[in-house]
């Protein structure tokens, strides 16, 4: 795992655009607000266009990994950061009066960071492993040093500004405690980092027909929101990494599903014509994904796209709820919940093919977007 993060700073310091991962050196940060309301400090500020330098420049001292909790922590230090941005902030810092609104500049040395991120497993088709990606993040830091100026306090008058600037390097440690719980929830949210919800997975739109069998139907779900998804179990994974195949089994306690819906068709030769609101829960989901990889060299840089994507699964049981707006008659709809509940199992094995091969289209397409823009040598060295 050291070895992974060494390998990996050079792309942090240059960024990755495409994958939502911002250079980092300079670091630059659209904003950061934080406000302490209590005690000897109270103060509101804001900071804006912020510039780190030197955060690739940091040493990884301890590293653990509990792979029951999926919980990573890590020591991390950096010898010196060095950070500029305007500045706006009015208040009281340890009893005195401060206002501001100007560019200020700080150098800190020898700083530790703890961090605590918890993480989520996924499957990554480019090296045939069990990846994760950050689900929750919490920061805490020591900083042994610091250097800071605040141009333009007091609106410029210099006198009280020398004395204030001097007043803060002299107390920074003190001024540290009282702010350190407002930083830290900051800086573990920072926007930039893009980072999406994990819990939730939304799904924009998924279509899906059935011209054959009992159940004949064209449906259309969309603005689903999935709960579950995450908790999922990788009983077993396949890699074939010179032909870059890929067989992953994977099994979740249980998904549930809401959205809208539009159906229209037969369903055991009763004619269906529907849409709504809908609310579905299937649980002990097992799935079976199988990928196909290829090489793509552009510009003299290989990638990694997927081909092919095939999904199947089976549920253990199932239960359905929809809100009907189309007939406009309760009893109507109790009807049609109370008989897709009843005939669940048949149903969910006629549309089976259709609804697998629709979530293999929406996984392939979003896999590809990310996958078809960083370079195969960010993820895998020896391919």
């Amino acid at each position: 795992m050291k070895s992974s993060m060494e390998h990996i700073k050079p792309y942090l310091k240059e960024g990755i655009p495409d994958f939502n991962i911002p250079p980092c050196e300079p670091l630059h940060i659209d904003r950061l607000d934080f406000n302490q309301t209590t005690g000897s400090s109270s103060i509101t500020s804001s900071f804006t266009d912020i510039k780190i330098y030197n955060g690739v420049n940091f040493v990884l001292k301890n590293i653990k990994f509990d792979v029951n909790k999926n919980e990573l922590k890590l020591k991390i230090n950096n010898p010196r950061l060095e950070m500029v941005s305007k500045y706006s902030l009015n208040g009281n810092i340890l009893m005195l009066p401060i206002t501001g609104n100007g560019s200020s500049s700080a150098n800190l040395t020898d700083i530790d960071f703890f961090l605590k991120v918890q993480l989520q497993r996924y499957h990554e088709p480019k090296t045939g492993q069990e990846h994760f990606r950050v689900n929750d993040l919490y920061v805490d830091y020591n900083i042994h040093n610091v250097k800071l100026h605040l141009d333009n306090l007091f609106d410029g008058d210099k006198t009280l500004a020398e004395v204030m600037n001097l007043f803060l390097n002299d107390n920074w440690k003190l001024i540290a405690v009282k702010f350190k719980p407002a930083l830290e929830e900051t800086v573990s949210g920072i926007p930039e980092l893009d980072l999406p919800p994990i819990e939730p997975l939304t799904i924009p739109e998924l279509g899906m027909e059935n011209g054959q069998g009992a159940v004949r139907v064209s449906a259309l779900f969309s603005n689903i929101t999935v709960l579950g998804a995450g908790n999922y179990n990788m009983t077993k994974v396949r890699v074939d990494l010179n032909t870059l195949r890929i067989d992953l089994h994977l099994t979740i306690p249980k998904v549930e599903l809401q959205g809208r819906y539009e159906v229209a068709g037969n369903v055991l030769l009763f004619p269906i014509k529907s849409h709504g609101d809908f609310w579905a829960l299937f649980g002990d989901v097992a799935a079976i994904a199988r990928a196909q990889g290829a090489i793509e060299i552009r510009d003299g840089i290989r990638y990694m796209g997927l081909t092919r994507l095939l999904i199947d699964f089976s549920l253990g049981r199932a239960r359905f709820r929809i809100i009907d707006e189309l007939n406009g008659d309760n009893v109507i709809g109790q009807a049609m919940n109370q008989f897709l509940n009843q005939n669940a199992k048949e149903i969910i094995e006629e549309m089976r093919p259709a609804a697998s091969s629709s979530i293999a289209k929406h996984f392939l397409s979003f896999l590809n977007t990310a996958f078809r823009k960083i370079p195969l040598k960010v993820w895998l060295r020896d391919v």
